[in-house]
């Protein structure tokens, strides 16, 4: 009897023992697993504080920026001959008549006077500007991408769909394109812009047509604005747009 009982100590221990040690195991794996999401939950605070940094440096440079150019071309704006867009940086310039004869891709002697005048400043403007933040001053110039010249078309009620792209886009990369060379070509403007800036834009500048792919319509309507929708735009490219899509990316 004394054997039998002995066992069943022996028995009892080894099991008593194998349940200490799987609860160890446990709290190991539990500390591992507390260690793991404090250290994940770290790391999300660092790259949310790093991504709002990139955040606040890239609107400090818009809000700059489109401030910069408010400014320097008050006077176009005020007339009407342009606008800017705040959030896409975009100045549009109106009036497409002005610019061109209808169907037409050469630009008039007005168009040129004005181009003459506008581009030696855009050029200026962001070559030499700069924007603060958290106290540093950095140049604009590094956060362009590109300066994009970009044709509009509307639409035509006698053409086709397809004929209504196919010779839109003809005609606003036509458009585009002598825009572009008379702003890299021309003496008046070459005598404005020093070489430096001069080979910096070229290094960063674009011309593309878009047809009338990209039409305005009237508010609240499906209705097309052709004066709207006929315009030259040059469009400034920035970092923001990787900015952006890191945030976004970072959200989900």
């Amino acid at each position: 009897m004394r054997t039998k009982r002995y066992k069943r100590n022996v028995e009892s221990t080894s099991y008593d023992l194998s349940i200490s040690d799987m609860m160890a195991a446990l709290c190991c794996v539990f500390v591992l697993i507390c260690v793991t999401v404090i250290v994940r939950l770290t790391e999300q605070k660092a790259e949310f504080q790093r991504q709002n940094k990139k955040a606040n440096s890239y609107y400090a440079m818009r809000t700059d920026l489109y401030e910069k150019l408010m400014e320097t071309f008050k006077d176009e704006v005020n007339s009407g001959k342009v606008s800017i867009d705040e959030k896409t940086l975009t100045i549009s310039f109106k009036n497409p008549e002005v610019l061109f004869e209808m169907n037409d891709t050469n630009l008039r002697d007005e168009y040129k006077q004005t181009l003459n005048d506008f581009f030696p400043k855009l050029v200026k403007l962001l070559y030499t500007s700069t924007y603060t933040v958290d106290g540093v001053e950095k140049p604009i110039k590094d956060e362009i991408e590109e300066i994009r010249i970009e044709g509009h078309t509307a639409t035509s009620v006698k053409l086709t769909a397809k004929e209504n792209y196919e010779k839109g886009m003809e005609t606003s990369q036509e458009r585009t394109r002598n825009i572009l060379n008379h702003c890299i070509n021309s003496e008046v403007i070459n005598k404005k812009v020093p070489n430096e800036q001069m080979n910096w834009i070229k290094k960063n500048i674009a011309a593309i047509g878009y047809s009338n792919s990209r039409h305005i319509t009237y508010p609240d309507t499906n209705i097309e604005n052709q004066d709207a929708s006929r315009r030259v735009d040059f469009r400034l490219l920035t970092n923001a747009t990787n900015v952006l899509t890191e945030i976004e990316n970072f959200k989900e």
